[in-house]
């Protein structure tokens, strides 16, 4: 839940919409299934194929690393990323984030930003989080995005115009 409304907030439309909702007495999440697709990227590996567009592609996948670095995914891998046939490249499970470290995991997979994406997250504040993320997490989870945003942004900055893409 959180991670989809995360998303949502940055302009991220490739983690499938999500809602709570009981059944059997208990709450969970349900996801929307993934229409269309085609393989995961473990798949995609395997079979050494070639994303039809690579520009495109490279900056799909970027955007994927700055969002785990953001969530501090722990459980990032090849399986769950799916590709559909019109080739987006939908994140699945984050249910191994949102970890309390003020740290990113691996600043070394950060290279590019969507320039929308990064002036999203510079406008990110705890009480935007607090209103679309709690109950899903608590103050201490929404403290370490708020943390590891900094230290993306400034990641950026430092790196100047060349970093940031036109999306």
């Amino acid at each position: 839940m959180a991670a989809y409304r995360l998303g949502k907030l940055l302009g991220i439309h490739t983690i499938p919409a999500t809602v709570e909702r009981k059944h059997a007495g208990s709450t969970g999440a349900l996801a929307w299934w993934v229409d269309g697709v085609l393989m995961d990227q473990k798949e995609m590996m395997k079979k050494k194929i070639r994303p039809p567009d690579i520009v495109d592609w490279n900056r799909r996948m970027q955007t994927v690393r700055v969002f785990d670095q953001l969530i501090h995914n722990v459980d990032r891998n090849a399986g769950n990323l799916l590709i559909t046939r019109d080739w987006t490249l939908w994140m699945i499970d984050h249910t191994r984030a949102f970890r309390l470290q003020h740290d990113l995991r691996n600043p070394k997979m950060l290279a590019t930003c969507g320039r929308d994406m990064l002036q999203k997250m510079k406008a990110l504040t705890i009480d935007d989080l607090e209103q679309h993320v709690r109950p899903y997490l608590n103050r201490g989870e929404i403290e370490g995005v708020i943390a590891r945003r900094d230290k993306i942004v400034k990641f950026f900055e430092d790196q100047g115009a060349a970093a940031l893409l036109t999306q």
